[in-house]
């Protein structure tokens, strides 16, 4: 509670207030770093961090983001948003200079929502509903709730042109699991079988039988989480150097 009361005061005083005023952690702890993530998370969520060009990140807009749900149906979020993300709790974080990898355990509500197309031609889904071209443009929602992430990725140490040292996330470099513990909740309008509106139908299929198709409809969105968590708290790291927020000089590890 004293790290989240003196984060959210120093907002108020601007850049060098903030990154000044942050706990510092052993590289080695573990356990420290863990409680620094979940407040930086959890205060930044709704406001950001404008000093450091960091916008807030719930909820978080989305654009043109798509995902193929295992050769069934393509789906792109034309115009949405992602909610939950600042509320995510963190039971692990674990950092590892020397070999250079880091992961984190987090259990979420996630909700996204927002203006969607979809489109599929799979044998499955027109044995499913009578043998015709299914499509979707309309109004989605996905709500999962309890959702367990595992994340890990692969660290890097650099260095500026100033002399300032970073730990940070090497982008590209993401391998996520998932696994849902309480209830996976559809929502849709304009789904369309031929000339037929089958939005009903589809999505009371999909409640009906959510944990069913939890892997296939949920895994992709849920990889999308994970990235979204990455890289939000990515951007936090990148642009704060490690001296204010861990004790350790990190030059040693600085591979670039």
């Amino acid at each position: 509670m004293l790290r989240v009361l003196v984060l959210s005061s120093i907002f108020i005083f601007g850049d060098a207030s903030f990154v000044s005023s942050l706990p510092k952690c052993s590289v080695r702890d573990n356990e420290c770093q863990r409680e620094l993530l979940q407040t930086v998370i959890s205060s930044i969520g709704k406001t950001g961090v404008k000093e450091l060009g960091i916008p807030p990140i719930d909820p978080l807009e989305l654009k043109n983001v798509s995902v193929s749900v295992a050769d069934l149906l393509d789906i792109t979020l034309v115009d949405g948003v992602v909610k939950g993300v600042k509320d995510c709790e963190i039971h692990k974080m674990v950092t590892d200079v020397e070999s250079g990898i880091s992961s984190m355990d987090l259990t979420c509500d996630i909700t996204v929502k927002g203006h969607y197309k979809a489109t599929s031609s799979s044998p499955l889904v027109k044995s499913l509903f009578g043998g015709d071209f299914v499509r979707g443009d309309g109004f989605g929602k996905v709500k999962v709730e309890k959702i367990r992430l595992h994340i890990e990725f692969k660290l890097k140490v650099t260095k500026d042109a100033k002399g300032e040292v970073y730990l940070a996330g090497d982008d590209g470099q993401i391998k996520s699991k998932f696994e849902i513990l309480g209830n996976l909740v559809f929502a849709a309008d304009n789904i369309f079988l031929g000339n037929e509106d089958v939005s009903d139908v589809v999505v009371r299929m999909l409640n009906e039988n959510g944990k069913s198709f939890a892997p296939f409809f949920g895994g992709p969105f849920m990889e999308k989480t994970g990235e979204f968590v990455y890289n939000i708290t990515g951007k936090f790291f990148k642009v704060v150097p490690a001296r204010f927020y861990i004790k350790e000089d990190l030059s040693e590890y600085v591979t670039e």
